[in-house]
């Protein structure tokens, strides 16, 4: 079975090899491509979220680009919080200590984190992308946190690039809307969070829903379908 990956290099580390190891022919189709964005107005109002008492970080790609900003990590008065263990690893990489860990690895898991916690405190920074759900500000706004959102990168749609593939795992609402609709009908959808699971609801497309945002979980959830 030939199983396409549409997420960029160096997401879900290991899961190609896994997927190769388990007898699928792997070929990659990245449907999105992140751009930090690099003008000084937006490098001036992310630096000025350095002031509050937290700044969330959802994806890696928002710490990328806070790091090609040239924002620091490391000592900071304000406290860091990561959506999941990849996001924690790039900022832990920089100097920076973080305080909480989104479990499972989706900005409910990681509203739910920071809401748990003795230590939250408003306002609330988020470094972010432009295509960002709203999923994270409208939660902790729902109890009474006032956030301070920044788009810091952009995504770009990339067209589709793979062939006959009856499988295809999505990582974000955004390569669901860059994916073929014949390939949407034809292929075994993986979804790999509750808002990408959403995203493909929304075009009436089949799929399955890994249990967890990690190499075991999503192919557990191919094995459910083809195994």
């Amino acid at each position: 079975m030939k199983v396409a990956l549409t997420q960029s290099v160096g997401r879900l580390v290991g899961l190609e090899q896994a997927l190769t190891a388990h007898g699928y022919q792997v070929v990659r189709s990245p449907l999105i491509r992140t751009e930090p964005l690099l003008s000084a107005a937006v490098r001036e109002r992310a630096a000025a979220l350095l002031t509050g008492p937290w700044l969330l970080f959802t994806s890696p790609a928002a710490v990328e680009a806070w790091q090609a900003l040239t924002l620091p990590l490391a000592g900071l008065r304000a406290r860091l919080g990561a959506v999941g263990a990849k996001t924690a690893k790039l900022i832990e990489g920089s100097g920076g200590e973080v305080t909480l860990i989104g479990q499972p690895a989706t900005a409910e898991g990681l509203a739910e984190a920071f809401l748990a916690s003795p230590l939250a405190a408003s306002p609330v920074g988020l470094p972010r992308g432009d295509r960002a759900l709203p999923t994270l500000p409208v939660l902790l706004e729902k109890m009474g946190f006032a956030v301070s959102p920044v788009v810091i990168y952009r995504t770009r749609l990339l067209p589709w690039a793979a062939s006959e593939v009856q499988a295809v795992i999505l990582a974000s609402p955004s390569a669901v809307e860059a994916l073929p609709e014949e390939v949407g009908i034809s292929a075994t959808l993986i979804a790999i969070g509750p808002s990408t699971g959403a995203a493909i609801r929304e075009l009436g497309w089949p799929y399955v829903q890994a249990a967890r945002p990690e190499v075991t979980a999503v192919l557990a959830a191919l094995e459910d379908v083809h195994g």
